[in-house]
């Protein structure tokens, strides 16, 4: 079974099994908006650059994205000076 919803709020999930109510239903869910990537705001000195051994201060605030995760992986790849 597979579910999609463009509504928002809490609702009852009733599965049934030969006209016959399955044990344990209904489910109550909870549909939420999905997270939005462009409200994720990067900023701090630390996008500027930085001194080798020295912490490079870099913020993320998340709090107008709405739900999901930041991960806290970093990468430093070199690449050419243009």
């Amino acid at each position: 079974m597979q579910l999609l919803s463009n509504f928002l709020g809490s609702f009852l999930l009733f599965v049934y099994w030969s006209d016959t109510l399955v044990p344990g239903c209904p489910h109550k869910i909870n549909i939420t908006a999905k997270g939005d990537i462009k409200r994720v705001n990067v900023y701090g000195e630390g996008l500027n650059g930085g001194i080798s051994g020295s912490e490079l201060k870099v913020f993320v605030d998340t709090t107008e994205a709405g739900p999901g995760k930041c991960g806290g992986n970093h990468l430093f790849v070199p690449f050419p000076n243009l």
